[in-house]
């Protein structure tokens, strides 16, 4: 089973369909992936964000490269390997043709796609803002023609409700709210808040947080396949 959302067909473009992933915190062998075009993970794919656990993805990442044409990859917060030493990581996804995205964008199939892994603070991880000057920072840089965003976090009050000693209630932020709405995008992808997981559009953008472990670390979530004409 896959959560899933069909758009009706469109014949004058080319039809994207994407598997969406995230927080697989070292189980991402444990899934079961449907083909698609494009494979992207919002984040944290480690717990601690050390090189086995780096390598360990990598692996499991490597098993199901075939299975689709493009694969994008933002960071989270657990995934501290990718904040110290960024260049190494970009170096090892790139041998097998996986895109790393930390405040990067990449054409697909004429759609523009915009990866960013800042999250606000939630308790000495890696890429972490702790004021709105920094997570302005940050968000201002998504280009305005951006039509597909990952992120990490959830923005402010859409599918960000969590309940923990670091993020209590709407945990997402209201920074990043405030520019997904300068932008207008498609789609915005993201994780982070694990009992957020669902589907749900506001103002023409479809918000998925594709968060792929309950709260639990344990219990799974479905992946979230999408046709994006």
């Amino acid at each position: 089973m896959f959560l899933w959302r069909k758009f009706l067909p469109c014949y004058e473009r080319y039809i994207l369909r994407i598997c969406i992933i995230s927080d697989t915190h070292n189980r991402l062998d444990r899934f079961e992936l449907p083909t698609a075009d494009v494979l992207v993970h919002c984040g944290d794919w480690t717990l601690e964000g050390n090189h086995e656990e780096l390598q360990l993805f990598y692996r499991a990442l490597k098993r199901v490269r075939a299975d689709y044409k493009h694969v994008l990859v933002v960071p989270g917060n657990h995934d501290r390997i990718a904040e110290s030493q960024t260049d190494m990581v970009e170096a090892l996804f790139k041998k097998s043709s996986i895109t790393l995205l930390v405040d990067k964008g990449v054409v697909i199939g004429g759609k523009r796609f915009y990866g960013a892994p800042w999250v606000p603070f939630c308790g000495y991880w890696a890429f972490e803002y702790d004021n709105e000057e920094a997570a302005e920072f940050h968000w201002s840089k998504i280009p305005k023609n951006t039509d597909f965003l990952i992120t990490h976090s959830p923005p402010h009050t859409v599918l960000d409700l969590s309940a923990n000693k670091w993020a209590n209630g709407n945990s997402g932020c209201p920074i990043l709210a405030k520019h997904v709405e300068r932008v207008k995008p498609k789609f915005h992808v993201f994780g982070h808040i694990h009992e957020g997981y669902g589907m749900v559009e506001y103002a023409n953008t479809t918000f998925i947080n594709a968060a792929s472990l309950k709260r639990d670390y344990f219990q799974q979530n479905d992946p979230v396949l999408i046709d994006f004409p």
